[in-house]
């Protein structure tokens, strides 16, 4: 199964400076991603600049392929249950996860153009 998303970099943007932001953060994603993005929980608070918009942006692009993976089955709430984390070489990864009490493993690759970040995945 492969599932492909796309985020519109300065929307995401735009709604994580908002007075939402935070909470948006929280809901999508994990305390381990958002070290990974060089954002703290002050950055939160203040402006999220657009190389942080854009590595998040394309990180919820993964997500929400993973998603689409997974048939829809996650939903909003389950945001937090992907992980996605660079490894050491510089490629993205989603951490192995349990769904349905099956291990999923996944293939990810996120790219950013301009204003755009997309992410694909696929099962392997």
């Amino acid at each position: 199964m492969i599932g492909i998303d796309i985020v519109y970099i300065p929307k995401f943007q735009r709604l994580l400076n908002s007075s939402y932001g935070s909470n948006v953060i929280d809901i999508i994603f994990t305390h381990e991603e958002i070290l990974q993005n060089s954002i703290t929980i002050c950055d939160c608070q203040h402006q999220i600049d657009l190389k942080q918009a854009a590595s998040l942006a394309g990180k919820f692009a993964a997500k929400e392929a993973v998603i689409k993976v997974l048939n829809n089955r996650l939903g909003l709430d389950d945001l937090r249950k992907i992980v996605i984390y660079i490894s050491k070489d510089g490629a993205p990864m989603v951490k192995s996860f349990i769904f349905n009490n099956a291990k999923i493993d996944i293939n990810i690759s996120i790219s950013h153009d301009n204003d755009y970040a997309i992410a694909i995945a696929q099962s392997l």
